[in-house]
């Protein structure tokens, strides 16, 4: 119910060429309503294409709206990435393990889920399309939501976690044992508490 092709035959002797409001005239006597197109019927009339169907009325299909998502500006994961210097040299203890965040930094917001597109056949018969589902920015702690619920930023300076699909800001860093290759250089906004 989505497109209505039309063959065009030619007349017989002594017979009267078409007009666009002939092949209109007889698509609504079919029963379609929408989207017929007048202009292609017309190109086709005054380009002689006989005998070769075209699409003469289409419908406009439903579009489902996106789903909601979450932008991360900050790492969700950690992983060890060393950087060589100009001269090939690397510096194994520079791994980069704590991210620091400060005070008011954004640390993710909510992309809002998208209306459905409705379609409508050729019959003029709506279809319905589905919205996109929501999902919710969850807040950790030291974390601030804002009242709309689509932005999440630092409350305290420290490292941000991301720990069962949360993000929270810890003030403290604990290294259980000692300072080490293990450990790589410690830069840290806020407490360090070392066990060994």
């Amino acid at each position: 119910k989505m497109k209505a092709f039309v063959t065009l035959l030619p007349s017989k002797p002594h017979g009267r060429d078409l007009d666009v409001p002939d092949v209109v005239a007889t698509l609504k006597n079919a029963g379609i309503r929408y989207g017929v197109k007048e202009e292609e019927i017309k190109t086709q009339i005054d380009s002689d294409a006989f005998n070769i169907a075209f699409i003469a009325a289409a419908g406009d299909s439903p579009v489902n709206g996106k789903n909601a998502s979450i932008v991360y500006h900050v790492r969700t994961e950690k992983f060890i990435e060393f950087k060589e210097d100009n001269f090939g040299k690397v510096d194994y203890r520079n791994m980069d393990l704590i991210e620091n965040v400060v005070v008011g930094q954004l640390l993710a917001e909510k992309i809002s889920p998208e209306k459905g597109k409705w379609g409508r056949d050729i019959y003029n018969q709506i279809l319905e399309a589905k919205d996109g589902m929501d999902i919710q920015l969850k807040q950790g702690k030291g974390t601030i939501l804002s009242e709309d619920r689509s932005k999440l930023t630092a409350e305290v300076n420290g490292q941000v976690l991301f720990v069962n699909d949360k993000l929270s800001v810890e003030t403290v860093y604990r290294i259980n044992g000692d300072v080490g290759n293990r450990t790589g250089n410690v830069t840290f906004l806020g407490s360090i508490v070392i066990t060994g």
